[in-house]
C-alpha cells in the first residue's frame, strides 16, 4: 500500500483536459489538410495513448476530463480501466432533448489513489438546443458562468 501511495504522490498534474482526436483512422475520410487530419483522426495520438499518459501523469487528487463521441463510450471505459483509471463523473451531451446523446463528457481519477465511492457521479444530460433551435437553457447558463469567471 505504501508503494502505491508514494507513486501517487509523485505525480505532477491536478487536472488534465483533453479534446482528443475522435475518429479512428479507418472510420472516415481523412481531410487533405494535414493539420485538420491530425486534429480529427487518431493519426499520432489515440484513446489508449490519452489514458496511458493520464494515468502516468495525474497526482493523487488529480482528475482527467475528456470528451468523446457517445458511440465510443464503451471503448473509452474499457481502455481507462486497463490503465487504472476510475470513472469519477459522466455526462451525456444531446443536440436536442428528444435525441440520443452525441458525445460523452467524462472525468477520471487514478483508481488505486481514489478514495471516492465506487459509484461515479452521473450528471444530468446536457442539451445543446431547445425545440426552436436556439441555445438551450443549460448551455446559456454554462456560457454565462464562463463569461462571469473570465470577465
Amino acid at each position: 500500500v505504501l508503494k502505491d501511495q508514494v507513486e501517487c504522490i509523485s505525480r505532477e498534474f491536478d487536472l488534465i483536459l483533453s479534446n482528443p482526436p475522435f475518429c479512428q483512422v479507418d472510420h472516415g475520410t481523412l481531410p487533405p489538410d494535414p493539420d485538420k487530419a491530425m486534429a480529427r483522426f487518431e493519426l499520432s495520438f489515440n484513446m489508449s495513448d490519452l489514458m496511458r499518459i493520464s494515468s502516468e501523469s495525474l497526482n493523487k487528487q488529480g482528475v482527467m476530463c475528456c470528451v468523446y463521441p457517445w458511440a465510443r463510450r464503451a471503448e473509452l471505459h474499457q481502455i481507462a480501466e486497463k490503465y487504472g483509471l476510475q470513472l469519477h463523473a459522466e455526462q451525456g451531451v444531446h443536440s436536442k432533448a428528444d435525441r440520443s446523446p452525441k458525445y460523452v463528457l467524462t472525468a477520471w481519477k487514478i483508481s488505486k489513489c481514489s478514495q471516492d465511492d465506487l459509484h461515479p457521479k452521473e450528471i444530468i444530460p446536457m442539451v445543446l438546443e431547445n425545440e426552436e433551435g436556439h441555445l438551450s437553457h443549460e448551455l446559456r447558463a454554462f456560457e454565462m458562468k464562463l463569461r462571469h469567471s473570465i470577465g
